[in-house]
């Protein structure tokens, strides 16, 4: 079997599997690939534990991207891309979901317990945020 961008045509589990072009290749982009090497480091991170938090979220955070699928690095049979759009981590004790999304790495986050949902109407927002970067070229110059 060759290795492509795109899908192959060939069905596995009654269905065809998008990111089936790479089967095969270790870490291919099939849901079920993906879902073994979640699954793997998620265990593999068990000897680890974070001391705050933050290390915890960063923790999460790094294990979600390992298994994110890049734009185009997918190619769909209609030559449309499968992406990871988005990735969350839900922090149960604080209350705080956090979110990258996959034209942004930046963390975002929402604080749920700032939030009235009795009284708060529902509302949308595009999940493309408009802080991509920041910029600490000033904090490491020396003057």
């Amino acid at each position: 079997m060759l290795l492509s961008l795109s899908d192959n045509p060939t069905e596995f589990w009654g269905q065809q599997l998008h990111g089936s072009g790479c089967l095969g290749m270790p870490g291919d982009a099939t849901p079920p690939s993906r879902f073994v090497k979640a699954w793997m480091l998620q265990q593999s991170t068990q000897n680890y534990m974070p001391q705050n938090t933050e290390e915890a979220i960063a923790l999460a955070a790094r294990v979600i991207l390992a298994f994110s699928i890049p734009m185009g690095s997918t190619v769909l049979n209609d030559n449309t891309f499968l992406r990871t759009e988005w990735n969350v981590i839900r922090d149960h004790k604080d209350k705080v979901y956090y979110f990258l999304t996959g034209s942004n790495t930046n963390l975002f986050s929402v604080d749920l317990k700032a939030i009235d949902f009795k009284t708060v109407k529902a509302s949308s927002k595009p999940i493309a945020q408009p802080v991509w970067n920041t910029d600490i070229t000033s904090d490491l110059i020396s003057l």
